[in-house]
């Protein structure tokens, strides 16, 4: 999914936002682009703005749903073929199965899970 310059303003982008987009995305870009480049510029609350925003207008847009499942895809592929560090992971920790557990908190707290 593309994002434009004008979307970002009818979104009513902070001023600030809204110079790094320009700065970094004049012809506009691509929604994965634009989330990654504010996460690698650590700009994690424009992030959350972005997707907050992209989830408002684009849900049900089929090709929004495929693009984020796709990411969320491969960011749980990535993880979870991650090596770990034997002094990191301790003797009988429950991470799969009937004991598993998560947690999340916080006002705007979200989680998400697939599998069987």
């Amino acid at each position: 999914m593309q994002i434009t310059k004008e979307q970002v303003k009818a979104w009513h982008a902070c001023t600030d936002g809204f110079r790094w987009f320009l700065d970094k995305f004049p012809q506009g870009g691509a929604y994965s682009d634009v989330h990654g480049a504010l996460i690698a510029d650590k700009r994690f609350d424009d992030a959350r703005w972005l997707v907050s925003r992209m989830y408002e207008t684009h849900l049900e847009h089929p090709a929004f749903i495929q693009a984020e499942t796709a990411t969320t895809d491969k960011m749980v592929g990535e993880l979870t073929s991650m090596e770990h560090p034997s002094d990191q992971v301790t003797e009988g920790e429950n991470s799969s199965g009937y004991n598993a557990q998560i947690g999340s908190s916080g006002d705007d707290a979200r989680i998400g899970s697939s599998g069987n």
